[in-house]
């Protein structure tokens, strides 16, 4: 797989923004070891829904191309989703893939142009080669707008990425067959804490999806998933029945458009100026500057500043010749996948969100809420419309994290004795108190001063209806 121009050549780079130092061997093992399992985990449910999706799940609704299913009880995660992306499997995980932090924001901005606020690629652990397409193992961080009158805060993520391709027998056929994948498993990261000051609230997600391409042309997408949105919202059954959204669900139908916007923001030239011109110019192709009566506008992705995070998503004008794009090169080498499952290693346990990645079993969720709405309503991701033409400029949040422990709870387990494991569970478990302790605080006081500005605007109401009615006595 050839690689971006803007990619880095170390595999172990770290965030730009974030000073973090490199992980250690026995945690970059432990995180390999977990994308093997979570990996595993997602073929056996995709074979398991394919072959009979009524045993787990109850169809709700149909969206733009996405058939959303809810969880019958014993069902392995919360939601399931089968779509159809009209493109191929290649464009697929052409826009999945980043392995530095500049090409995972200029991915996401496409992905979710109206959603996206920042990302980082805090460790790279694996990224692709020519024997391993497509293939990143590390730790990503991203914050989104969750539009929908019920979501009322901005939500950030923590999380563990594994993306890449794989032969695994296709459960309909039995014959060997390439499937693509890409896992988000939120991650306890000490180093990496929730910015309640900005107004951010930290979700959690279990999200898993395999695309499968059929020869017609078209990619299967199945995506099984558990979320909670933490802060107010997960004791509401109500962020469910919204018309929309976590964004990272449904964005996943744009890929194709998403994947012609990254080959056409990579043709483009970075000293290339935006022409500034009136309704009355002619329009001209951004690439070969020819004047064409069919040119097309295509939205692509520039950069506004040499340093920092700052991008511009933009629409540019392009003729028909100069949008033709190759066919892409297969890869000459997919791995199989290794089904002999090994005992689950116990030191992930206090990494990820659960060992079956069940937010209801997590130590960093509240499980009553959650279980009271469960089965509620399914979340609709409302398509954005790609008709508008206004720049978007994505300049990056302004904060400097530094950390001098990174993964202290894991190299806890890792340090402890075998037969002194009674201090480190109670460690963990008042570290968990602590911070539940502290995001209700934050929620509480965001109450108070709502109540505060409400109480104050019916004091001035009372207030002004008191001197019109002097002024009337008078």
């Amino acid at each position: 797989m050839s690689r971006s121009p803007s990619s880095p050549t170390n595999s172990q780079s770290s965030s730009s923004r974030l000073k973090l130092p490199p992980l250690a061997p026995p945690q970059v093992n432990q995180l390999r070891e977990l994308g093997k399992q979570l990996l595993r985990q997602a073929l056996g449910e995709c074979a398991r829904s394919t072959m009979d999706e009524s045993c787990d799940w109850e169809f709700v609704r149909s969206s733009k191309g996405h058939n959303i299913f809810e969880a019958k009880p014993g069902a392995p995660s919360d939601v399931m989703i089968s779509s159809i992306v009209h493109g191929k499997l290649h464009d697929v995980m052409t826009c999945l893939y980043s392995e530095d932090s500049h090409t995972f924001r200029v991915h996401s901005a496409l992905m979710m142009p109206k959603e996206f606020i920042d990302g980082e690629v805090l460790h790279a652990i694996d990224v692709a080669d020519d024997d391993h397409p497509f293939r990143f193992t590390g730790l990503k961080w991203c914050a989104t707008k969750w539009p929908g009158s019920a979501v009322n805060k901005s939500r950030d993520l923590c999380y563990f990425e594994s993306t890449g391709m794989v032969q695994a027998l296709d459960p309909a056929t039995g014959q060997p067959a390439t499937f693509g994948y890409t896992i988000m498993e939120s991650i306890h990261m000490p180093w990496c804490t929730p910015l309640g000051k900005m107004s951010f609230v930290r979700a959690k997600v279990s999200i898993r999806r395999i695309f499968r391409e059929l020869p017609i042309g078209i990619t299967l997408v199945m995506t099984h998933c558990t979320i909670d949105p933490r802060g107010t919202l997960s004791s509401l059954p109500l962020w469910r029945s919204d018309v929309s959204s976590m964004p990272h669900l449904l964005a996943i139908s744009r890929a194709t458009d998403v994947a012609e916007s990254i080959w056409l923001s990579q043709q483009l030239q970075p000293h290339i100026e935006k022409q500034k011109t009136s309704f009355l110019a002619q329009a001209r192709c951004v690439l070969c500057r020819r004047s064409d009566s069919k040119l097309e506008k295509k939205r692509v992705i520039e950069c506004t500043s040499e340093a920092g995070p700052s991008i511009r998503a933009t629409k540019r004008h392009f003729c028909s010749t100069c949008l033709v794009r190759s066919p892409p090169v297969p890869p000459r080498f997919v791995p199989p996948v290794q089904l002999d499952e090994p005992p689950t290693d116990p030191a992930l346990l206090t990494l990820t969100m659960s060992h079956r990645s069940s937010l209801h079993l997590s130590q960093y969720s509240d499980e009553t809420p959650l279980e009271a709405s469960k089965h509620s309503t399914v979340p609709i991701l409302d398509q954005d419309s790609d008709d508008d033409d206004g720049d978007s400029i994505y300049s990056g949040l302004e904060f400097d994290a530094t950390s001098q422990e990174p993964f202290a709870e894991l190299e806890e387990v890792e340090r402890t004795p075998q037969g002194s494991h009674d201090s480190s569970p109670q460690y963990h478990s008042l570290s968990v108190q602590l911070s539940v302790l502290t995001v209700r605080m934050d929620e509480t006081l965001v109450l108070l001063q709502q109540q505060r500005v409400q109480i104050a605007s019916i004091c001035s109401s009372k207030a002004h209806s008191g001197q019109l009615r002097g002024n009337i006595g008078t």
